[in-house]
Order: structure tokens, then C-alpha cells, then sequence
């Protein structure tokens, strides 16, 4: 059997606040995902309108999807 340790630099630390004994530590969010998902659902509406639209909402899907 093998032991890996966790190096101390693999623990995300918050501001350096110490670990509390009981508490989750806190949840970052790194994606606005909500908007995200508004520019894919604009995208796809875009997609259905003539040429110059449907252009410009594959380009917004895309980049929302990325």
C-alpha cells in the first residue's frame, strides 16, 4: 500500500484564513454561469433569423459554449 501526502500547496487557500475543525470550506465560483447560459439561449434564438443573425449567434454560442 502507498501513502501519498498533500503537499501544502495543493490546499486552496481563502485569504490564508486557517481550516476550522466542522466548516466546509467556502465554494468559489469562477464562471458567471447563468449569464453564460442567457448567451447560449440567445445564440441558439439568434441562429434561427436570416444570415447576418444566424452569424453573429453561432459566434455567441460558440463563445458562450468555450
Amino acid at each position: 500500500m502507498c501513502i501519498i501526502p498533500v503537499m501544502k500547496s495543493q490546499i486552496l487557500r481563502i485569504r490564508n484564513i486557517p481550516q476550522v475543525e466542522g466548516k466546509k470550506p467556502a465554494i468559489v465560483h469562477v464562471k458567471p454561469v447563468s449569464l453564460l447560459c442567457v448567451g447560449m439561449v440567445t445564440g441558439l434564438g439568434a441562429m434561427l433569423l436570416p444570415r447576418y443573425g444566424a452569424t453573429i449567434g453561432l459566434i455567441l454560442f460558440s463563445l458562450c459554449a468555450f
